[in-house]
């Protein structure tokens, strides 16, 4: 609902990092107000994903509000890189407007039919010192600030954790040591590295929308609970009543479609390498103001699925999607545990990743 021209609000901010890059912070504070209040992440280790809102711990009175924040504060150590990186800067006057618009607006969460409020903000910290600003609430996350830059820095390793240093004695030993407290993330290194420019890729835009159709007709889609994730933080309910014009690559998409008394759950999880070679090309320099169509289309018994991007008239095929369908009958049999349709089983929907995600 419209909060007119509040310029209070309850929020919450923490910090993120992508899966396979995690990073510990020396301090990281939102400063707010006049009186520039500084409120502090009070969690310091992060890998959990880019925008993710998780980490996020309110310390103040659920119902207390406050302006949102101007400027930011951080120093923190990239394990993987074994670098330290600092910022002290202003959150530039365009994004500060940005913010406010969507905190005063809030979005409509089509699954309950509920305005609902952003209450997060989370400040993405990835290699080479970049960061990003994402707003979340339940049901939406949208990217505001893609640009904001650290700057890399000398720290005493004593100076920056005590208990580390009186265990490792240096930064590159405890970095290394760190590693093996997430899977996959020494395997992740050892073979990709550390792709630098891969997060610019994740924040490209296309002008694209969703298009999903069924061979049977009498096949119905719940568009109240088609869920979009983006490669760059966002995410958001295709009935939401805010689309995006332009979009990033799809990481994720999720819907429920009715066929007479059946019910199906579908989850489509891209393949990396596959949307964004895909993306590149249709999207190339000659239609890059073309507008296209990402199409799925069901086939008449729910066990088949064309998915393909459309820019002017010609088809890009998406043949490396990972699928997975629940099907639910009026009679819940035990069968139905189990996935009517999966395209993947030598991995879990909930282990697939991003490189950089």
């Amino acid at each position: 609902m419209f909060k007119g021209n509040n310029t209070k609000f309850h929020w919450t901010p923490t910090v993120a990092a992508p899966r396979n890059y995690p990073v510990e912070t020396g301090y990281a504070v939102f400063i707010y107000g006049d009186k520039n209040v500084g409120y502090p992440v009070m969690e310091t280790r992060f890998a959990r994903g880019i925008g993710d809102p998780l980490s996020a711990e309110d310390l103040d009175n659920p119902g207390s509000v406050y302006e949102l924040p101007k400027r930011i504060r951080v120093l923190w150590l990239s394990i993987t890189e074994k670098k330290y990186y600092k910022a002290d800067i202003e959150i530039p006057a365009e994004v500060q407007d940005s913010m406010l618009h969507l905190f005063q607006k809030g979005f409509y969460y089509p699954v309950d039919k509920t305005s609902e409020d952003y209450n997060t903000i989370v400040l993405t910290l990835l290699p080479g010192g970049k960061m990003w600003l994402t707003v979340a609430g339940a049901g939406k996350r949208t990217l505001v600030c893609d640009n904001l830059k650290a700057t890399e820095t000398h720290v005493d390793f004593k100076d920056f954790n005590k208990e580390a240093y009186e265990c490792f004695s240096t930064m590159q030993k405890y970095c290394a040591a760190a590693l093996g407290d997430y899977d996959g993330v020494k395997e992740n290194l050892e073979e990709i590295g550390i792709p630098f420019d891969l997060w610019d890729v994740y924040k490209e835009r296309f002008n694209y929308n969703l298009k999903i159709d069924f061979e049977d007709k009498n096949a119905k889609i719940d568009s109240a609970h088609t869920v979009c994730e983006f490669t760059n933080t966002d995410f958001l309910y295709d009935g939401d009543k805010s689309p995006l014009t332009m979009k990033t690559r799809p990481f994720h998409i999720g819907f429920i479609w009715l066929v007479d008394h059946y019910k199906y759950t579908g989850e489509f999880y891209f393949d990396e390498e596959e949307v964004i070679n895909v993306f590149r090309e249709a999207f190339n320099q000659k239609h890059r103001k073309e507008k296209g169509v990402l199409h799925i289309h069901v086939s008449k018994y729910n066990n088949k699925f064309d998915i393909y991007l459309l820019v002017d008239g010609k088809q890009y095929p998406l043949t490396k999607t990972m699928i997975h369908v629940f099907r639910e009958t009026p009679e819940h049999k035990k069968e139905e545990e189990v996935p009517f349709y999966n395209n993947h089983e030598d991995i879990y929907s909930g282990d697939i990743h991003y490189i950089g995600g």
